[in-house]
């Protein structure tokens, strides 16, 4: 049985150690080209226009490499990116339009929170609001409008203030306060859409912060501020009013994603794991994702971090590719065979329907969707959950295998198999990728709006944000030749030293039988006894 041996010093450790760095990411943008129409309401769609590919190099690195005593291996994989200039046809300086998504994301995540107030009825009115509004400034930071006053009892409770009465049935009451915040771990992106299901008082505070501090549903920024420093004067507002829920300014999005690209995995090892060799185990110390509720969907066992798979993989095996970017697990099903550098290798691609609804495609499981959130169309994927419950949906590039309603609103976009689909090819023997294109647009989904001239015309819409294509080109000549001699040399080896073995041990057998049937040979020297001492009589 050939295996990889992952031992300190061994070619095989050292290479995973330490990757060569082979993979490149590409990063489209898209531009807005009549976003001046569109805010003027001549135009209904927004018409993009892709930039790119601005090309960068990802680094990885394993450090803090332990061998446990259950047979696993636990480490922390980083990743960074190193721009290309080489490889990129344009500059980091050149401008671009887009949706003020800092402005738009925040419409979309006001939540509704449920405040429970103690209140007795020997209490003074006054002192119970000054109790409520004491209570939501030093919890909260900032004040906040009270949508709906309910009783206990969940009757409404009308003239909340001078006129407020207890019931006499009740020595005491819960209040309960619907208000409109941010949860306590929201950060960063716009505010806008975070105020979609908020009240008419709210929506208006805001649309007078947003006249005051001039904002513009469409900015002009550079491709360099757009990836690594993307910033605006509502978000930097917000965070002087509230710190505590808005402790980040950069919306950059590769910052946002290479910022803190830190992991902890644990991975099996050894023989007595099988099939099992190298697939994650637990990762941040954990076996599950800690998102989904159906722990099938959930659970990141038997998966790959994409650096190397299980080995003797099978035509009939699912992959799993786990990158916390997607969050989620994402399946590879086996396409064709593939000839590459004297090999046959396996080609695995990403489904059609991987982001799609069991709506539309009855065999799938509805696991990757917030039951209390709103509905997506097929073709998109929550991944709100990883980017503090933003609005934002994976999915193929420009919309492939997607619902066409996501196409009405959004022209310029040009779905294709061969240049959006992802795929993987793998040496079946080793688990080792040698060939990959793994590519993934993020979304931001707007809900209906209300109370917002300007924004009410992103109502419903799913805009693209960008999409990315990380790109293992080959792999090291080393590398490949090692890989060469595990599966074409030695296994041919070991079986002519076999056949070898076999025939000296044929030969033996053969001259044992051959001595049984024709006697026993006479020896060629004799021997005879020479009294070399005297004897003794």
């Amino acid at each position: 049985m050939i295996r990889l041996k992952m031992v300190r010093g061994l070619p095989a450790y050292e290479w995973w150690k330490n990757p060569p760095d082979e993979v490149l990411l590409r990063v489209y943008l898209f531009n807005v080209t009549n976003s001046e129409r569109f805010e003027n309401g001549i135009d209904s769609k927004l018409e993009l226009n892709e930039i790119g590919p601005i090309v960068f190099r990802e680094l990885l690195r394993h450090s803090d490499v332990r061998f446990n005593d259950n047979g696993t291996m636990t480490y922390v994989a980083t990743r960074t990116a190193v721009f290309l200039p080489e490889m990129t046809n344009i500059s980091l300086d050149a401008n671009l339009i887009l949706p003020n998504f800092a402005a738009l994301v925040r419409n979309e995540n006001m939540k509704k929170l449920i405040m429970r107030v103690e209140y007795y009825c020997n209490s003074e009115v006054t002192d119970l609001q000054f109790k409520i509004e004491y209570y939501i400034i030093t919890e909260y930071q900032f004040s906040i409008n009270v949508d709906s006053i309910t009783s206990r009892n969940n009757a409404p409770i009308s003239n909340f203030g001078s006129d407020f009465r207890c019931k006499s049935e009740y020595p005491w009451c819960i209040i309960e306060l619907e208000i409109c915040r941010e949860r306590e771990n929201l950060r960063k992106l716009g505010m806008a859409s975070y105020l979609w299901d908020a009240s008419y008082f709210t929506k208006y505070g805001f649309k007078l912060m947003m006249d005051m501090l001039d904002t513009k549903m469409f900015i002009k920024t550079s491709i360099n501020d757009c990836l690594w420093n993307l910033t605006d004067p509502l978000v930097q507002k917000a965070k002087t009013m509230m710190p505590g829920l808005v402790p980040e300014e950069n919306m950059g999005i590769l910052y946002q994603i290479y910022n803190k690209f830190t992991d902890e995995v644990t991975v099996f090892m050894g023989p007595e794991n099988g099939r099992r060799f190298f697939t994650v185990d637990k990762y941040h110390g954990k076996s599950s994702l800690g998102i989904w509720e159906d722990p099938k969907c959930d659970s990141v066992q038997g998966s790959s971090e994409g650096v190397t798979y299980h080995q003797f993989v099978s035509k009939n095996d699912t992959l799993k590719y786990l990158r916390k970017t997607m969050c989620r697990v994402t399946p590879l099903k086996y396409k064709n065979e593939v000839a590459k550098s004297g090999m046959t290798m396996y080609k695995f691609i990403l489904p059609n329907n991987v982001f799609s609804h069991p709506q539309t495609d009855p065999s799938l499981e509805d696991c990757f969707h917030n039951p209390k959130s709103t509905p997506l169309l097929s073709g998109l994927s929550d991944v709100s959950p990883c980017y503090y419950d933003f609005p934002i949906a994976a999915s193929f590039p420009h919309f492939l295998n997607g619902d066409k309603a996501l196409l009405k609103s959004i022209t310029g976009l040009k779905p294709n198999e061969e240049n959006h689909g992802s795929y993987l090819i793998v040496e079946p023997l080793t688990g080792v990728p040698v060939e990959s294109r793994a590519r993934s647009q993020s979304n931001l989904v707007m809900h209906p709006t209300s109370g917002f001239s300007n924004i009410d015309k992103f109502s419903n819409m799913t805009i693209p944000m960008f999409w990315a294509e990380y790109n293992q080109v080959g792999l090291p000549w080393y590398i490949t030749t090692l890989m060469y001699f595990t599966v074409i040399v030695l296994p041919y080896t070991q079986s002519i030293g076999s056949i070898l073995m076999m025939i000296a041990g044929l030969a033996m057998i053969g001259k044992s039988i051959f001595d049984a049937i024709f006697g026993y040979k006479k020896p060629l020297y004799s021997y005879s006894s020479l009294d070399l001492l005297p004897s003794i009589s």
